[in-house]
């Protein structure tokens, strides 16, 4: 009995000294291990020299994973890092980061004469992007480029735009329009066809009282002209009788006064607008001496007419023989 009692007792010890011996190794292993893990710092933003100083502080190391450029990080900063900053790790371990190769430069493409569309593909390949465009008449063909900003075979930053003119085409005719009033329809239409302008009518007939725009405003192709029809004429336009001259007879024949004798001083009076009358006769050849003065003929009756309602001047009327009427 007592021998099994002594087995329980060493057994028991065993057991015992094994379990501290267990946990023993674990405190010492928990021990060890905390004294190998450190925190990452961070070396974001930070020249690379500055960032292998930091590292090394804290028993860690840097490997390079590679190199970007970066619109804003300068040549040569840490753009990122793995594993993150704050993270717990062992001594000794590498940390990766990517540094910055700085601003990359475009030289800018030329794209005068390119269609758009195709300036946009150039643009993508080339790194860049599309700023702002506007499009403006020219003679050059509708949508190419005619001009750009930045100018061709500048350098600007990677990602930058490019402004871009567009021409919209050749720009419309400008002209001025003209008077069509007193033409027919059809009169009126042909004109404006010439200046590649239409026609828009108010009234089924007659020949065009006025028009929108009036004569003389500009007028653009492809614009149109309001016209409005009816009976009515206007002075001076087709289809109007014409204005009476001063001093002619209702036919329009202005009077012919008989030849005035050489200039001498007399009484002027109202010059009096006469049908044509009949020529007055030539005195008869003197049947006295050669030399002898003619006999004076008697004044010829003038027909009387009517006087116009306006005289714009007076006329001095001579006799042939050198009297006045």
């Amino acid at each position: 009995m007592l021998n099994v009692k002594k087995i329980i007792q060493t057994v028991a010890v065993f057991f015992a000294l094994l379990a501290l011996v267990f946990v023993s190794a674990i405190v010492t292993m928990k021990v060890v291990t905390s004294g190998r893990t450190v925190a990452v710092p961070d070396v974001s933003g930070r020249d690379v020299t500055d960032a292998i100083g930091a590292l090394k502080d804290a028993g860690l190391e840097i490997k390079v994973d590679r190199e970007e450029f970066h619109p804003t990080a300068p040549e040569g900063t840490v753009i990122s890092q793995v594993p993150a900053p704050g993270s717990k790790v062992k001594k000794g371990r590498n940390i990766s980061v990517v540094l910055s190769l700085g601003r990359q430069e475009i030289t800018v493409p030329e794209l005068y004469g390119e269609s758009f569309r195709r300036a946009q593909i150039v643009l993508k390949q080339a790194g860049l992007t599309l700023g702002e465009v506007a499009r403006v008449p020219s003679s050059e063909p509708g949508e190419s480029v005619i001009a750009q900003e930045p100018a061709a075979q500048s350098v600007i930053q990677r990602g930058g735009a490019l402004d871009l003119l567009v021409s919209s085409g050749p720009a419309p005719g400008m002209y001025i329009t003209p008077d069509i009033t007193g033409k027919t329809l059809g009169e009126a239409t042909g004109i404006l066809a010439q200046l590649s302008a239409g026609v828009s009518q108010t009234g089924k007939s007659g020949v065009v009282t006025s028009q929108d725009p009036p004569a003389g405003y500009p007028l653009q192709a492809g614009d149109t002209v309001k016209v409005t029809l009816g009976n009515g004429t206007s002075a001076g336009k087709p289809g109007a009788a014409p204005p009476q001259k001063p001093g002619a007879t209702p036919a329009g024949k202005p009077v012919q006064p008989a030849n005035p004798a050489p200039a001498q001083k007399t009484d002027r009076v109202p010059a009096q607008t006469a049908a044509p009358a009949p020529p007055a006769q030539k005195p008869a050849p003197p049947s006295g001496a050669t030399g002898a003065p003619p006999a004076p003929m008697p004044e010829q009756t003038a027909v009387p007419v009517q006087k116009p309602a306006k005289q714009p001047s007076r006329q001095i009327i001579r006799d042939p023989l050198g009297g006045n009427n």
